[in-house]
């Protein structure tokens, strides 16, 4: 009774605490990343934890972690299980991101690795991780779950029971862990991307006298379902994470951020909601902001170039509505050959399709063909359940641009005319190696050449390095130690500042709402936006608007 009573108390503070400072944080950007942790591995760190700003989720650096015996980064707490910030509660946060190269091949059972481990200590002597969190490799795909213990060697709650948190490769992803222990009870529970997975109550026996350290990293001795774990703004605080959004929602990402497409081009939708059963679906709708027509029985009727519906609710089936101007649902099915150079095989790529209710992951290929509208489309979603006739839609939109086509004379044209333009420019290249030899020009011009082309490009959303470099005919690396050199920063760094300067510009001089901002500066994603602007100026957007409105 007690332990129901407070998860309880759990489940409503975890909506209604009050936010509280970070009492331990990083993002790996300061001078030595490693002073804040005790290594433990015999072999020297730089041989397995590599910081860069490749392995950033958000800012100018994060980390990669090779998984290993005692590839970990611990942080000694000697936190006491009665002390008033355990019994208050802590939130545990990190994003982190695993690559499909990475996942290991090995199919054999039982392939895990720790990825989190809060380590009790003082009950004879014996050190256990309670509670933990597991990244667990079931077929071709990877899991994240939590262990709870009432003492060590007993067999853990598991949250959440079922395999069903799925790890998308190539995608940051966020979580955070609640721990509180209250009358000798442990509480916890598991948030990922923004989504209440589940809490859970052990009582303690033979109870520990505290938690001594936290472990953070891919730790195990033999088989491990991934090489290595990217992770980045780590914290520890009393605050819940922004955002917390219920299980019975759905969020859709576009691959690698994404906005621009051209004829030809593929977009990928990776989605994580909640495990549904078969008589539930889940709608997708593909629509140009052109697209004016009733939005009304499940996202209006089939246009060919504005607006486009399927239905999902397993890999093997896909209604779609497929009669020009009208409401008509149609079936498309993975193995039908027969039509695959019409409607919707030439758009929905099968091959590339997944779609699993009861993990509540998917993913869905969209050829971007030359049928479909130029300019701005929308992404929307929403998950029907049958079995109470409610339809719950919980998606705000994604957004991205169809690039206009040239007809063939204008592309004949242009394609000359850049022949002459890049023949002049390799000539002068030429000439001035000869002069000057490689990479002798001032070092402060090569600044100012980068400065200016990210005074043009911070809008776009998949700015990298290496287009920075090739803006300067530079290496990756040379790019940026000579910028490094000349500013004191690195390039990246830079780009951040001046998408912060213009969000606040923005902020000051127009009516836009905050994710116009952030999608006009080149984040596609809320929260990252959120992340950097309150990073940058200590305030977050509506703080800072609030503020300058007072002054």
């Amino acid at each position: 009774m007690l332990c129901k009573q407070l998860a309880l108390v759990f489940i409503l503070g975890l909506f209604l605490c009050p936010h509280a400072d970070a009492l331990f944080s990083t993002d790996f950007e300061e001078p030595n990343p490693f002073a804040k942790w005790e290594i433990v591995s015999p072999s020297p760190v730089q041989d397995w934890a590599i910081v860069s700003d490749e392995y950033a989720a958000s800012g100018a650096k994060g980390i990669r972690i090779a998984s290993g015996d005692r590839y970990i980064l611990t942080k000694r707490v000697l936190l006491s299980l009665n002390s008033p910030e355990l019994k208050a509660g802590l939130y545990y946060s990190f994003d982190f991101k695993i690559n499909k190269s990475d996942i290991t091949a090995d199919t054999s059972a039982n392939i895990w690795c720790t990825l989190l481990s809060f380590v009790m200590s003082g009950n004879q002597s014996v050190l256990y991780g309670n509670p933990a969190l597991l990244l667990e490799k079931k077929g071709p795909d990877v899991f994240v779950k939590m262990l709870m213990r009432q003492k060590h060697g007993d067999n853990p709650l598991t949250i959440p029971p079922n395999p069903m948190v799925c790890v998308v490769p190539g995608m940051w992803h966020s979580i955070s862990v609640f721990i509180s222990i209250r009358d000798s009870v442990l509480i916890d529970s598991l948030l990922y991307d923004n989504r209440f997975i589940g809490a859970g109550t052990r009582k303690l026996i033979g109870m520990p006298a505290m938690i001594e350290k936290v472990e953070l990293g891919a730790e195990q001795a033999k088989r491990t379902p991934v090489s290595f774990i990217c992770f980045d703004n780590i914290s520890v605080s009393e605050r819940r994470p922004a955002s917390v959004k219920l299980m019975n929602q759905i969020t859709i990402s576009q691959r690698l951020n994404k906005t621009l497409f051209h004829i030809g081009d593929t977009l990928f939708l990776d989605m994580a909601f909640a495990p549904f059963g078969r008589k539930d679906y889940l709608d997708l709708n593909v629509r140009s902001s052109s697209f004016d027509t009733s939005k009304e029985d499940r996202f209006g009727v089939f246009n060919r170039k504005r607006n486009m519906v399927f239905s999902l609710y397993n890999s093997i089936r896909v209604p779609f509505k497929g009669d020009e101007g009208l409401n008509a649902w149609r079936g498309a099915s993975a193995g039908d050959t027969s039509a695959q150079n019409t409607y919707p095989y030439t758009t929905f790529l099968f091959k590339k399709y997944r779609f699993y209710p009861d993990r509540g992951v998917g993913t869905v290929a969209l050829r971007i063909t030359g049928d479909l509208e130029p300019g701005a489309w929308e992404i929307h979603g929403c998950i029907v359940r049958t079995s109470d006739s409610v339809a719950v839609q919980n998606l705000a939109p994604l957004h991205f641009t169809i690039a206009r086509k040239f007809p063939l004379i204008v592309l004949v044209g242009c394609g000359a005319a850049l022949l002459i333009v890049f023949g002049i420019i390799f000539m002068r290249m030429t000439g001035r190696s000869k002069e000057k030899g490689p990479l002798q020009g001032n070092i402060n011009e090569i600044a100012d050449k980068i400065d200016v082309f990210l005074a043009t490009a911070y809008t776009s959303s998949i700015l990298s390095n290496e287009d920075i470099a090739k803006a300067v005919y530079l290496s990756r690396s040379h790019a940026t130690a000579l910028y490094r050199r000349a500013r004191g920063i690195s390039p990246m760094q830079r780009l951040r500042d001046i998408r912060m300067e213009k969000a606040c510009e923005m902020l000051d001089k127009t009516d836009k709402t905050i994710s116009d901002i952030g999608f006009a500066v080149g984040f596609n994603d809320q929260n990252i936006f959120l992340r950097n602007f309150k990073k940058y100026n200590k305030l977050s957007p509506t703080e800072y608007q609030k503020q300058k409105k007072t002054v």
